[in-house]
């Protein structure tokens, strides 16, 4: 207590002053802990530098008048007059010549009050992470709403696009629909729409829910994600779809309603191709919405959140199976999307792009060696033909090769291979034509080089592969027809003896 410490003021020896600390309570005012360190430098100076008492008391202090209101006064370290900052290791040299004749040091309840301070630690660091836990579950939900409004208001602008292709596109171009000569066909107007109108329909009704159930919108996709199958359907039909407006790029009347409706105020610049890949791609955009609803969705503590989280996986089984035909399908579409834009970006008259199995290995800019003339040419390697054109941004078509029946050989390099402009011709034939290609000499020029020739002995490796296969899939296709042709005339024939013999056990019998 404070009253306890006053009466230190007389000195007193080293045990005394242990049987004094001793007596003290853990919870010491101010006061009294100044006293005690001055205690304690006094008799530090007693020990180690050899004065008086009376002079040692003194200088302790001098030397607590000066620490007053310091920051760290009396920590881990005593000052004394002149002898500086005296280390508590050396102090325990000290205590250590006295620790036999008492029960207790001084360092022994330093050691308790640093006891204290980690306890006090230990106790803010739990409450701090206790308030960073609330923080970031505080912080995912917002994102889990954040993902739910997404899904809700992403939901509804769908809706709206769904409207604008039945409405503004579809209706006007069924008009057109007809038999004359300047008419399109119901079979085209099928293959360009599918089942457009019924994923509207099934979209109103999951807009509506969705809206009206924001905190139960994973139950709501729970229960109608089975529906999404008709998706299947669409995305099939996807590839006929690009083909049939690939077709009617030149059909008049089919143009016009297009570029009207584009046009208008309803579509704002929005075109027909715009509109018909969103489908495609909004079985993508459910699961990417989901897995972020799963993210930052806390772990289950009720039997309502349990409920919730299990309607979530099974949400996500039902899209996850769906997506994956879906994702294919993509990889088909945005194949044969690459294809109609090469075919708007080669100009001349040349055979329709568009084949189911065909897509894309790779293009570029090439020089082409023709008798003593060196010319710059476009070239499109895809899976079956190369096809070559005039060099950009013209594209005109020059000619294609069937790599089926096509060969890449390595020409002689020129004499002065050193310091020649190109490296040695790669020289791809299908006769009767012949295609030198050049590459410039340097580092990029040869890599190049190696990559052109690795790609197309490759597809031509491939090319081939699949024509033998489909002359085996065809044969054995040939020879199932065969043996299922033979079988219906054997029994026929069987059927019809087997009615003669009737015939006449009949006629016995009559007569």
């Amino acid at each position: 207590s404070a009253s306890a410490a006053d009466e230190w003021d007389e000195p007193k020896s080293p045990a005394m002053f242990r049987f004094a600390d001793e007596s003290l309570e853990t919870s010491m005012t101010r006061r009294a802990k100044e006293k005690l360190s001055e205690l304690l430098q006094s008799e530090l100076e007693y020990v180690v530098q050899g004065v008086s008492r009376e002079e040692a008391i003194v200088r302790a202090r001098k030397a607590r008048k000066g620490q007053r209101g310091g920051k760290h006064s009396h920590r881990r370290s005593i000052s004394f007059g002149s002898a500086g900052v005296f280390d508590l290791s050396a102090a325990s040299l000290i205590d250590n010549q006295v620790a036999a004749s008492t029960p207790s040091s001084p360092r022994d309840h330093a050691s308790d009050g640093d006891n204290s301070a980690s306890s006090a630690v230990a106790a803010a660091s739990s409450s701090s992470g206790a308030t960073a836990d609330a923080n970031k579950n505080e912080k995912n939900a917002r994102q889990r709403q954040k993902v739910i409004d997404e899904l809700v208001a992403s939901e509804a602008l769908y809706v709206k696009f769904l409207n604008m292709l039945c409405d503004e596109y579809m209706t006007p171009l069924g008009e057109l629909v007809g038999a004359g000569k300047h008419d399109i066909t119901q079979e085209q107007m099928s293959k360009m729409f599918a089942n457009v109108t019924a994923i509207r329909e099934f979209h109103k009704v999951l807009s509506n829910d969705l809206e009206k159930s924001r905190d139960r919108v994973v139950f709501v996709m729970e229960q109608y994600a089975d529906y999404l199958k008709m998706y299947t359907t669409y995305v099939n039909n996807y590839p006929d779809c690009i083909h049939t407006v690939n077709e009617l790029k030149d059909h008049g009347k089919f143009q016009k309603v297009l570029s009207t409706q584009r046009s208008s105020d309803v579509c704002g610049g929005i075109s027909l191709m715009s509109l018909l890949i969103m489908p495609v791609q909004r079985i993508p955009r459910y699961r990417m919405l989901l897995e972020q609803i799963q993210k930052f969705s806390p772990p289950p503590s009720s039997p309502s959140e349990e409920e919730e989280s299990e309607a979530l996986q099974k949400a996500l089984a039902k899209i996850y199976s769906i997506a994956t035909h879906v994702n294919e399908s993509k990889r088909r579409v945005e194949s044969f999307s690459k294809l109609l834009d090469i075919q708007e970006r080669i100009t001349g008259h040349f055979d329709s792009l568009l084949q189911p199995d065909r897509h894309l290995v790779r293009e570029g800019v090439l020089h082409r060696q023709r008798r003593w003339k060196v010319k710059r040419i476009g070239v499109f390697l895809f899976n079956d033909i190369l096809l070559y054109t005039s060099q950009p941004p013209t594209l005109k078509f020059k000619n294609y090769v069937n790599l089926t029946e096509t060969f890449v050989k390595d020409l002689p390099p020129p004499s002065n291979a050193d310091k020649a402009e190109y490296l040695a011709p790669l020289e791809v034939t299908s006769q009767p034509q012949v295609l030198t290609l050049l590459f410039p000499n340097t580092n990029e020029g040869r890599e190049q080089r190696e990559s052109w020739r690795t790609e197309l002995n490759e597809a031509i490796k491939q090319a081939k592969m699949s024509k033998r296969d489909l002359r085996t899939r065809r044969h054995t296709a040939y020879q199932r027809q065969h043996q299922h042709t033979e079988r219906n005339r054997v029994h026929s024939a069987i059927t019809d003896k087997l009615k003669s013999l009737e015939h006449h056990a009949d006629a016995d019998q009559n007569q």
